[in-house]
């Protein structure tokens, strides 16, 4: 019990390498999560090293009662407290503060395919927890994947200890990919070195028509220029579609959420025109130019009303 009715809250982690109570200390110790039926009581002087230092800066002081679940029999050793590095979970309950001492465990991460990839290809992370030797056992619980800092989602792990993740949507640059075990009831957390991940714009196309083709004059004429992912990307590309007929400019379109740019126009004069559609790119997705299309307006379009002799 933490002081005379105090309330605690909130969660800490800490890899202090021991706890020092000093002479008026009493702790619970719950064996391999037991429970009550497994608390020993341990009193006196209990020293493993060092005093508890948790994230919330919460120093214990003398008369603090603490369950604490350590591994090993119910007569009061405690294996392993005294090593550096070992990793306690405190949570803090209304009435007192419960010390989990965990097994340690590693992170690797590994992704397919290894090398560089284009934006909007699949690339699967699979994250593999283990226990460190001395200790022993497969890790359960979850693992969760990050991207420069940002969490891009959690997974279970399976039977064998991995976390499989299938990502499509990375930003293109060197993005820089770790994965944090979130730890369990007798599991510690761990984080993965990073894995750098290149991630290029991927290749696009552009295929352009004309409808009618060939036209009359002033007779309205579509151009349609579809933009194209070229595999393993994937995605709707965004941007605009630039319309041109040699050095000129004859419109600029947005793509549409169909990958679609038309343009349409009834100024064109007779004669042949060779227009091309040229893909501005996005954040993504590379530029890309379609071939030339010969569009032919071949006369003056007649109106019904008008008669000719």
């Amino acid at each position: 019990v933490v002081g005379a009715g105090g309330e605690l809250g909130d969660s800490a982690r800490t890899t202090s390498p021991g706890i020092d109570l000093g002479a008026a200390g009493t702790l619970l110790v719950d064996v391999d999560g037991v429970g009550a039926a497994g608390r020993v009581a341990v009193g006196g002087h209990v020293d493993f090293g060092g005093t508890l230092d948790t994230v919330t800066s919460f120093v214990p002081t003398y008369g603090t009662t603490f369950p604490i679940a350590t591994y090993g029999s119910g007569s009061g050793t405690f294996d392993r407290l005294g090593t550096t590095g070992t990793q306690y979970e405190a949570t803090y309950g209304p009435t007192q503060l419960t010390i989990a001492v965990l097994k340690a465990s590693g992170v690797t991460l590994a992704a397919d395919p290894p090398g560089p990839t284009v934006s909007g290809q699949p690339v699967t992370f699979t994250a593999t927890v283990a226990a460190v030797p001395p200790d022993t056992g497969t890790p359960t619980g979850s693992v969760e994947l990050f991207d420069t800092g940002l969490s891009l989602g959690t997974a279970p792990l399976d039977a064998s200890g991995h976390a499989t993740f299938v990502v499509d949507d990375l930003l293109v640059g060197t993005r820089h990919l770790s994965a944090e075990y979130l730890g369990a009831p007798t599991f510690g957390h761990a984080t993965s070195s990073t894995v750098d991940r290149v991630v290029q714009k991927t290749s696009t196309t552009v295929a352009l028509t004309s409808t009618p083709n060939p036209s009359l004059a002033a007779e309205e004429v579509t151009f349609t220029a579809t933009v194209g992912i070229v595999a393993p990307g994937s995605g709707t590309p965004t941007g605009d579609v630039v319309f041109k007929e040699g050095a000129v400019v004859l419109g600029t379109v947005p793509v549409g959420a169909s990958g679609r740019a038309e343009l349409v126009l009834s100024t064109l004069h007779v004669g042949s025109h060779d227009v091309i559609a040229a893909y501005s790119g996005d954040s993504r997705r590379g530029v890309a130019t379609s071939p030339a299309v010969v569009h032919t307006v071949t006369g003056v379009a007649v109106s019904s009303s008008t008669s000719v002799s």
